[in-house]
C-alpha cells in the first residue's frame, strides 16, 4: 500500500500566506521587515506549489485525481496572488494602465483577488482535512472529497458575496441609523431650576401641529412645566403667528423659545427626526443651558495668565493639558470667562465684575504683587480657584499665606492606589483618592465616593500655615489614600529616611470674612478652593467623575449659589477610547482570532464525535 503525500505542502502554503499578509497589512512599507517577510512567504509557496506538482506526477489512479484537484486549488492561489501584485502601483504601471485612466481597475482587481483566493483556499482545506483520514491509496474515497471542496466552496462562495455586498454598499452611499434611540427626560437638577423661578417665564414651542420631532419635544417640556405654576408652555406654528415669530426672531419652525421678561433664548432642534435626533438625546442640556442665561445675572470667571497656566496658548502645550472642558463646564453654568494678567491690572488688584478667579496650575512664578492682589482679593469678600503642583515654582506663596495654607515639598506618590500607563515608576505619580470630608465643594463626590475616585497627576499636598486656632476657617476636603507618601528625588520609590508612608491632604476649602478672621457663611465672606495639582482641571482627567464632580460643587460654593444645577440628563452614546495598540488587537481579534477559534471547535467537534462513532462508543 502507498502512503499519500504528506500535508505538508498546504501547511507551507498557508504560513506563505500569512507571511505575505504580515508583511504587506503590518510591517512598515518602507523597512527591511517586509522585505524578509515577502521573500520568506515566496519561497514558502514555491516550495509548496513545486512538492505538490511533484506528488500530482507520481501519483496514480484515485491518488492522482485528487492531487490534481488539490494542485488545481493550488494554481487558483497563485493566480490571486498574481492579480494581487497587479493591483499595486507597481503593477498598474507594468500593465501600462496610468492611475488617473484606471481608476475602476484596481477595484476590479481587488475583488477578482479576494473572491479567487477564497475560492482556492478554502475548498483546499476542507479537502486536505478529509484526505489526511485516508492513509493509502486504497482507501481514497473521491466521493468524499468531492464532498468536503463543495462545503468549502459553499463558504467561500458566501464570504465573497457578503464582500462583494459590502464593498458595493460602501461606494453606494447610503445609510440607515439603526441605533438606539431615545429623548432625554428633565433632570432632577433642570426640575429643580424650575421649582425656584422667581419671575414668570413662557417657553414657546415653534412646531406644526403633526410632527415627529414635536411628538418628543412636547412630553419633555410638558414634565418641565409641571414643576413650577410659574412656568407656561406655548404651542406655536410659525406660518400661523408670523407677527410673533419676528419678534421672538424665529425663522421657521423647529424651534424652542425661553422667555422672562425682556430677556431670551433660543434652542434650534428641526423638524427631520433623523437630523434631529442628536439634539433630543442632549435636549435636557441644551434647555439648561438656554435657561441659566435668562435667569441668571452675567458672570464673569476671570482665569490668570501669564504664568505658562494650564490651556494657554503660549504654552504650546498637547490636547491633554488643554482646558476645554472646563471652559465648557464654565459656559455651561452660564458663567463668561475673560484672563486676567498684568496687562488687565491683576498686579495691583482684581477687578469688580469678578464673581471669581481662577489659576489653572502657572508653571512660571506669579509675581509678588499678584499672589498679594489674590490673598486681599479673598480678604474683602472674593472667591479663588488655585491648582497648582507644588513642584513648580508658582509663586503664589504670599496668597497661601494670606489664606493660612503653605505647600509640602515633594510629589504625590503611592505603589497601591495609582492609575498604571507608561508601566514605569513614574506611574506611582498617578494616584487617585476616595476619601473625601462632608464640606459643599465635595458633596456629589462624597456620594459617589463608592464608584468615582478624584485623580491627581504630579500632585503635592498641602498642611496649614500659621497657628491653627486662628486665622482662616481651613477645611481638608480631599485626603490621599492609605500607602501615599511624598517622593523627594524624583524616582517614584518609597525610599528610607524622610520619605514615609502618611496620609495627605489633597485639596482645601478656605473661608474668611474681614481682616481674615472666622466668620460664618454670609454674602461678604472670602473663600478659596486649594487643590494641591495644576493637572486637576484639564481635558486628561476632567472627564472623570471624581474631578468634574469636585470642580462643579467647588464652583457653587465659590459663587456662592447652592442652586446650580448637577449634571443634566444626556443619552448620548458614552465614546470609547482605545490606544493604537487595542485597536489593532480588536481588529485582528474579531476578524481572524474568534472565527478562527470557532472554526476550529467545530472540527474539533466533529472529528470527536466521528472516532467515538469508529470505536463504537
Amino acid at each position: 500500500m502507498t502512503k499519500r503525500q504528506s500535508v505538508l505542502p498546504s501547511v507551507a502554503l498557508v504560513l506563505g500566506l500569512v507571511l505575505l499578509w504580515g508583511g504587506e497589512r503590518i510591517a512598515s512599507p518602507d523597512g527591511s521587515a517586509r522585505m524578509v517577510l515577502d521573500a520568506i512567504a515566496a519561497v514558502l509557496c514555491a516550495i509548496a506549489l513545486g512538492t505538490r506538482i511533484l506528488s500530482a506526477r507520481s501519483a496514480s489512479g484515485e491518488r492522482r485525481t485528487v492531487e490534481a484537484r488539490l494542485l488545481g486549488c493550488y494554481a487558483g492561489v497563485v493566480v490571486s496572488l498574481a492579480l494581487y501584485a497587479a493591483r499595486t502601483e507597481k503593477g498598474l504601471e507594468m500593465l501600462g494602465i496610468a492611475s488617473g485612466e484606471g481608476a475602476r481597475i484596481p477595484a476590479v482587481l481587488t475583488v477578482a483577488f479576494t473572491v479567487l483566493l477564497l475560492c482556492s483556499l478554502f475548498p483546499l482545506l476542507f479537502m486536505e482535512l478529509s484526505y489526511a483520514s485516508m492513509p493509502s491509496e486504497l482507501s481514497v474515497e473521491r466521493r468524499r472529497i468531492d464532498v468536503s471542496a463543495q462545503a468549502g466552496l459553499t463558504i467561500a462562495l458566501a464570504l465573497s458575496a457578503l464582500f462583494s455586498l459590502g464593498y458595493a454598499l460602501d461606494g453606494w452611499g447610503k445609510k440607515w441609523d439603526l441605533s438606539y434611540f431615545k429623548t432625554t427626560r428633565p433632570s432632577a437638577s433642570t426640575r429643580k431650576l424650575v421649582e425656584r423661578l422667581g419671575a414668570p417665564m413662557t417657553v414657546y414651542a415653534w412646531f406644526p401641529k403633526v410632527n415627529d420631532v414635536a411628538d418628543q419635544v412636547l412630553p419633555y417640556l410638558r414634565e418641565v412645566r409641571g414643576s413650577s405654576k410659574k412656568l407656561k408652555l406655548q404651542g406655536m406654528d410659525q406660518a400661523l403667528r408670523p407677527k410673533l415669530a419676528r419678534e421672538q426672531r424665529v425663522s421657521k419652525n423647529g424651534t424652542i423659545v425661553i422667555e422672562q421678561n425682556d430677556k431670551r433664548e433660543t434652542i434650534a432642534i428641526g423638524l427631520e427626526l433623523q437630523d434631529a435626533r442628536s439634539k433630543l438625546r442632549r435636549l435636557d442640556a441644551d434647555f439648561q443651558k438656554a435657561f441659566l442665561k435668562v435667569t441668571r445675572p452675567g458672570r464673569t470667571v476671570y482665569l490668570t495668565t501669564g504664568h505658562e497656566e494650564r490651556g494657554d496658548p503660549e504654552a504650546k502645550d498637547g490636547e491633554e493639558l488643554s482646558i476645554d472642558d472646563f471652559r465648557t463646564l464654565l459656559a455651561e453654568l452660564g458663567v463668561t470667562t475673560r484672563n486676567l494678567g498684568v496687562g488687565q491690572g491683576l498686579a495691583s488688584d482684581v477687578p469688580d465684575d469678578a464673581t471669581a478667579v481662577a489659576v489653572l496650575g502657572p508653571r512660571k512664578r506669579l509675581l509678588p504683587e499678584e499672589a498679594r492682589a489674590l490673598g486681599r482679593y479673598v480678604e474683602r469678600g472674593g472667591h479663588v480657584l488655585a491648582l497648582m503642583d507644588p513642584t513648580d515654582e508658582t509663586g503664589l506663596e504670599p496668597f497661601l499665606g494670606m489664606i493660612g495654607l503653605k505647600t509640602l515639598p515633594g510629589t504625590l506618590s503611592s505603589a497601591s492606589t495609582f492609575i498604571p500607563r507608561d508601566r514605569t515608576a513614574s506611574d506611582h505619580s498617578m494616584v487617585y483618592s476616595n476619601r473625601f470630608s462632608a464640606h459643599p465643594t465635595v458633596t456629589s463626590a462624597s456620594r459617589l465616593s463608592q464608584r468615582a475616585a478624584s485623580i491627581f497627576i504630579g500632585g503635592g499636598a498641602l498642611d496649614r500655615a500659621g497657628d491653627a486656632d486662628g486665622g482662616p476657617n481651613v477645611t481638608f476636603t480631599i485626603r490621599s489614600m492609605p500607602g501615599s507618601w511624598l517622593d523627594l528625588d524624583g524616582d517614584f520609590e518609597l525610599d528610607e529616611g524622610p520619605e514615609k508612608k502618611v496620609s495627605l491632604n489633597l485639596a482645601a476649602a478656605v473661608s474668611l470674612g474681614g481682616g481674615g478672621a472666622r466668620s460664618s457663611q454670609n454674602e461678604n465672606e472670602g473663600r478659596a478652593v486649594v487643590i494641591a495639582d495644576g493637572d486637576f482641571a484639564t481635558d486628561q482627567v476632567l472627564r472623570n467623575l471624581g474631578n468634574v464632580t469636585v470642580l462643579a460643587d467647588s464652583l457653587r460654593w465659590l459663587v456662592g449659589e447652592p442652586e446650580l444645577p448637577g449634571p443634566p440628563e444626556s443619552e448620548e452614546d458614552v465614546r470609547i477610547e482605545h490606544t493604537r495598540e487595542e485597536d489593532v488587537a480588536w481588529f485582528y481579534g474579531t476578524i481572524f482570532a474568534m472565527p478562527a477559534a470557532v472554526l476550529g471547535a467545530g472540527l474539533g467537534f466533529v472529528r470527536l464525535t466521528r472516532r467515538r462513532k469508529g470505536t463504537g462508543r
